[in-house]
């Protein structure tokens, strides 16, 4: 997608409509609309079944940024369900909030399907559109300037949104590298949203990254011969 969303893009009473028959919950329906107005789906799953035919042992990734975010995450959903034998990854940057409750328990039912969002803290759109009634799904990875200009990141495990960074059961754990001063948040929050932003940040943090949820410290559970589950 060639532009990032517009804050003008969702009305002052957001509608949602039921997503697909075969998954029976409810989006916001201008995502939805933009998401079956074109044979986008058809034609991607059709590369994929023909791909799966050649080549059956194979992981799909599903990335956007922004509106394409939106839509990869939705085309993740449904695949994901409609090839239960296939693992799928959604892997997003500035998305915004898609859904209520029940999307998100349904989207967190799915087993073969993980889904990470790449979140710029000071991405004012990532909190769109506003109010309870909307909540994100997946793993929250955010990122944003810590002391001395280094990136900071902060991971957390099915998040609803941000804001459970105040939650004081969870600990996050932080990784703070050298960053360009220049990349401090926009006041308007346009620049913070853009591509070129999050790609910066992320490039500025070196080859350093995390290995573990926020609150899981601890032993937790092993698996045989010691096995750890990690995100990296």
């Amino acid at each position: 997608q060639a532009k990032p969303l517009k804050s003008n893009f969702f009305g002052k009473e957001e509608s949602s409509s039921m997503l697909h028959e075969d998954q029976q919950v409810r989006v916001l329906s201008s995502f939805r609309e933009a998401y079956f107005a074109t044979s986008m789906e058809e034609t991607v799953f059709a590369l994929l079944e023909n791909l799966a035919s050649r080549k059956p042992f194979f992981d799909v990734v599903m990335t956007g940024h922004s509106f394409g975010a939106a839509m990869a995450t939705i085309g993740a959903v449904r695949y994901a369900t409609s090839q239960p034998m296939i693992r799928v990854s959604c892997h997003v940057f500035g998305v915004p909030r898609l859904g209520g409750e029940e999307w998100r328990q349904m989207v967190h039912s799915v087993p073969n399907l993980k889904v990470f969002r790449a979140e710029n803290q000071f991405d004012p759109f990532i909190a769109l559109p506003s109010g309870s009634d909307w909540i994100h799904v997946g793993h929250g990875i955010s990122f944003g300037e810590g002391a001395d200009y280094g990136v900071e990141f902060n991971v957390r495990q099915f998040d609803r949104d941000r804001s459970s960074n105040g939650n004081t059961m969870f600990r996050v754990p932080k990784v703070s590298l050298a960053v360009n001063p220049l990349l401090a948040h926009s006041k308007d929050g346009k620049h913070d949203h853009e591509i070129k932003t999050y790609a910066d940040k992320l490039i500025s943090s070196g080859d350093k990254w995390f290995s573990e949820f926020s609150g899981f410290k601890g032993s937790g559970v092993n698996g045989a011969n010691n096995e750890k589950r990690t995100i990296s």
